[in-house]
């Protein structure tokens, strides 16, 4: 009979500890410094073909940071390389980051969407792996007739600490 009253009880107990500290869980990172961009990018021509290039970031160290004012947006730091300026067309590669919408954050996992114009990019962040995945999706332009998609992964390191967002000018001489 006690065990009947007792174990609604614990389970409530239970949900509301972690109601309370899911916040705090959930907060367990916020800087990601990866290491260079390597992956695939398929073009789309308008002929029908679709074809496949290796891409990378060689020089790049990317950097995200959640946004101290705005904990639903991801700031987002590149290299100052010209091939990370070629590959990542949009982004501001000064000091200046951009801001990308945090769309799924968990312990596990954060995906975070960034819109431009004429593209999107998807990142997806899981600390238990240490890797990062982005994704963009370009539609086409007056100047690149073609539609076109990138897909990149980096080994990544996830920490608490305030880390210089530029950290590839400390490792570079």
């Amino acid at each position: 009979m006690e065990n009947r009253i007792f174990r609604p009880i614990m389970r409530l107990i239970v949900v509301v500890l972690l109601c309370a500290f899911w916040p705090s869980i959930a907060r367990a990172f916020d800087t990601i410094a990866c290491d260079e961009p390597n992956g695939f990018r398929y073009n789309y021509e308008n002929t029908g073909e679709i074809t496949e290039e290796r891409e990378t970031a060689k020089g790049s160290y990317p950097t995200f940071k959640i946004d101290p004012q705005d904990s639903g947006k991801l700031l987002v730091y590149w290299a100052d390389s010209k091939l990370a300026q070629r590959i990542f067309p949009g982004y501001n590669t000064g000091e200046e980051p951009s801001r990308a919408i945090i769309v799924k954050r968990t312990p596990s996992v954060l995906i975070a969407l960034q819109p431009f114009p004429k593209a999107v990019w998807m990142y997806s962040f899981f600390p238990d792996r240490g890797v990062g995945f982005y994704s963009r999706h370009k539609e086409q332009t007056l100047l690149n007739p073609g539609l076109s998609t990138s897909m990149l992964q980096s080994k990544c390191q996830f920490s608490s600490e305030q880390a210089n967002p530029q950290r590839q000018r400390d490792t570079n001489p």
